[in-house]
């Protein structure tokens, strides 16, 4: 395989069985569940697990049509994480947006400080006779506008808008090394923000109008993961431009390889009691990974095992009803 092959394409690496402790009666053979793959960041140690092969092949897919990934499932599934590992794997850029009720679809590409400038304006005539200020500097670049192009990008407004995953992967060296970008949550954003991406999405470039100025994608095409817990319909068109995944809480045996990649110090009895319990008869639709490895850390910080007092407080709180404060 060339290495620019191994570049644009997405294979994460297998956990050998000497890396992960023997749990009784189950087999480490790593094979049962699809990938695993670890990184680590400033932020935490994560690892992530691919308990279903569909996760790679969309990925993948995605990453040869050039089109956006829209990927759906409870929260807690793991569908902002995917983003950041593959952008860590590829060595690519990344950038993410939490989408609010307030964002529009021209947020991500540019926006304009016009308050700034009128105050800067307004400053400026007290000491000489125009009021009249460039607007060059008051343009703040996007997320999709750092990764089209990140050299236009740096000439307007620094890069307050970026998030990188890895400071390494700042400058010149990784300008055309291309970008992932996350956009989280896109169904709690203005209900005409999807659509109002499908142009820029689509060609890679976008006009900034005050500028009167064309961006246009350098390098290959970024690879955009869009998230959504489903809480509003999206349209058929938007649908349509987006390579679909859907993500659904791993079974038993994929919470087993979550805990004992997130959680190495845990005494493997513990995470099968706690899997007898939380998921007693195998099939998983309730608990998600990320609440699975609390769960493990929990008893492994208390020091809880079954018949104790503090094992049984312990699964009070995990079980707390929703609603109850």
């Amino acid at each position: 395989m060339s290495s620019l092959f191994s570049r644009q394409f997405f294979t994460p690496k297998r956990v050998t069985t000497h890396e992960l402790p023997e749990a009784p009666g189950v087999s480490s053979d790593p094979t049962g569940v699809a990938w695993t793959w670890g990184y680590g960041d400033d932020r935490s140690q994560s690892r992530y697990v691919f308990y279903d092969e569909s996760i790679v092949i969309a990925v993948n897919v995605a990453l040869a049509t050039g089109r956006p990934m829209l990927v759906r499932g409870p929260s807690g599934s793991g569908k902002s994480t995917l983003a950041r590992v593959i952008a860590v794997e590829l060595g690519r850029r990344y950038y993410e947006k939490t989408l609010t009720s307030k964002s529009q679809a021209q947020d991500l590409l540019w926006d304009v400080d016009h308050l700034r400038r009128l105050h800067d304006a307004q400053a400026a005539a007290g000491r000489a006779r125009t009021t009249s200020l460039p607007i060059h500097p008051y343009i703040t670049p996007g997320v999709l506008w750092w990764a089209f192009n990140p050299r236009s990008a740096a000439r307007h407004g620094g890069d307050g808008s970026a998030t990188i995953a890895d400071p390494g992967q700042v400058g010149e060296a990784f300008a055309d090394e291309g970008a992932v970008v996350l956009l989280d949550e896109i169904d709690k954003a203005e209900p005409d923000l999807p659509n109002g991406l499908l142009v820029a999405l689509g060609s890679y470039r976008f006009r900034v109008d005050p500028l009167d100025e064309l961006v246009e994608r350098v390098g290959p095409p970024p690879l955009v993961l869009i998230t959504s817990n489903d809480e509003r319909s999206l349209s058929p068109a938007f649908l349509r431009r987006c390579i679909r995944l859907t993500l659904t809480f791993p079974d038993a045996s994929a919470l087993r390889e979550v805990a004992r990649l997130h959680v190495p110090n845990a005494d493997p009895t513990i995470i099968e009691d706690l899997l007898e319990v939380i998921v007693p008869a195998g099939d998983n639709s309730q608990v998600s990974p990320a609440e699975f490895v609390d769960a493990v850390r929990a008893a492994v910080g208390l020091q809880a095992r079954p018949g104790t007092a503090a094992w049984d407080r312990m699964l009070a709180v995990l079980r707390a009803p929703e609603g109850v404060g």
